[in-house]
């Protein structure tokens, strides 16, 4: 019987940055890559904007602390008139050609394009992280399913296939290298010491798990999986009830101990299946998986207290309830319990988050170090917004995914790798416009002469 999946449960992603990163990771074939890639090219356009932005900061706190003493006076004096205070500083503010609502816009323009670019990769990174965990378990899934409905095709067209099962640790499932096929291969060692492999029953191999059955197309569901787990794997169906449960036939295992003696053991055919299916498993989640470094799983935060294999409810919980059925905890469980004892490990050690701390405060340090000389005054609040937003930026990092992890901190790494170059252009603007100044003023004073 051919295999038909009710396709990946959560959709691919169709969004601007999904679309965009997909992209960027078909160029470097690595989506870690491919977000730094991304993270680089976004920082280096927004850099001018920022520039802008820094200088009009700079240049509002610096006409700010010139009037400062006026603004004192018109406060002290027009205490009891705040219209009429509020009509003298604009007035003052107009004298000295400074307007400060052209520069709060502008800053508040900036602060909602930069919050917007933030949230919406945010939100993309976070629909492609649950678009992940469920394509990465239904590729698991459908890896496992393949080898059960290999199994029980083969075991019901020949009459010796229990026995075969017997020697389940010479036994392993193979894909073909063309991806069509998935056979049953047996290792043989011969008395010379050369091993070969013997293939003892192909079928085809199902990636679409759409398979047509002469002019018709066979579909399953969910069902026809748990009927194939509970017939060969599990007691607790109704098929088992009924006595049509064969895997706890005991089969008579031969091991070889230390000293060479042979030992005899009992072995049910659902262990023997299961331990060779979930070689093929375990191969296909080594091939598969999404890792970096010490990270076993990038769509998990970095972060000791995780473990890179979701349990059941984590993954529900994780892809939402609504993309699968109530029967799929039984399909999960016959095989990713067992994944995760072998495979799963702590996701990380909060490496990232403390790193995206660090990297963000250094970031803005550097942004508002003052040099020698300087008596620009420093903003309202700046030192507790070098406090707060690192511990926002290292929250992000612990709650999220560890490639939005890895985005942040990109970003604040090249952030402060620009501020220099920042700096060096803002210095230039400084002195060519104090240079502007200086010219008007002493062509003026040149004028007064005559």
């Amino acid at each position: 019987m051919a295999i038909l999946s009710t396709l990946l449960a959560v959709s691919e992603p169709s969004g601007m940055w999904q679309s965009i990163i997909k992209a960027f990771e078909g160029f470097t074939n690595n989506y870690v890559l491919a977000i730094i890639l991304l993270t680089v090219i976004i920082r280096i356009i927004w850099a001018p904007i920022d520039t802008v932005n820094k200088r009009m900061s700079q240049k509002m706190a610096a006409n700010q602390a010139k009037l400062q003493p006026e603004l004192e006076k018109l406060k002290a004096k027009y205490a009891n008139n705040p219209q009429l205070l509020k009509q003298k500083q604009n007035e003052l503010y107009s004298k000295n050609n400074t307007n400060s609502v052209g520069s709060c816009v502008f800053m508040l323009i900036f602060i909602g394009l930069n919050l917007a670019i933030f949230l919406t990769l945010w939100q993309g990174l976070n629909s492609m992280s649950v678009y992940k965990t469920s394509e990465s378990y239904e590729n698991l899934k459908y890896e496992y399913v393949n080898c059960l409905n290999l199994t029980d095709k083969y075991l019901s067209t020949n009459e010796n296939g229990e026995e075969i099962f017997k020697d389940y640790q010479n036994l392993k499932f193979v894909i073909s290298e063309d991806g069509k096929a998935i056979k049953l291969v047996q290792t043989i060692h011969n008395e010379s010491g050369e091993d070969y492999e013997n293939v003892i029953f192909s079928d085809l191999y199902n990636k679409s798990f759409e398979i047509k059955d002469g002019e018709e197309v066979v579909t399953t569901n969910n069902q026809y999986i748990l009927n194939l787990i509970n017939t060969y794997i599990s007691k607790s169906s109704v098929e088992a009830e009924q006595g049509k449960y064969i895997g706890d036939k005991l089969l008579i295992e031969k091991v070889e101990d230390e000293n060479g003696e042979i030992e005899v053991a009992e072995l049910t055919l659902s262990s023997a299946i299961q331990n060779v299916a979930m070689r093929a498993v375990e191969v296909k989640y080594e091939e598969t998986k999404d890792n970096f470094l010490w990270i076993q799983n990038l769509w998990i935060a970095d972060s000791p207290l995780q473990n890179s294999i979701f349990e059941y409810d984590a993954f529900i919980a994780s892809v939402g309830k609504d993309n699968y059925e109530e029967n799929e905890k039984e399909i999960y469980n016959s095989f990713m319990i067992e994944l995760r004892n072998d495979k799963g490990r702590v996701n990380g050690y909060f490496i990232l988050p403390i790193l995206c701390v660090i990297a963000t405060f250094l970031t803005m340090w550097l942004s508002t170090r003052k040099k020698k000389g300087d008596a620009t005054p420093s903003q309202p609040g700046g030192k507790m917004t070098k406090i707060i937003m690192p511990l926002i930026f290292g929250l992000f990092a612990v709650f999220y995914s560890s490639i939005f992890a890895i985005y942040m901190l990109t970003g604040q790494i090249i952030s402060a790798l620009l501020i220099p170059l920042q700096n060096l252009i803002l210095d230039k603007w400084n002195n060519h416009s104090n240079k502007k100044k200086k010219d008007k003023v002493e062509v003026v004073e040149y004028s007064r002469k005559f």
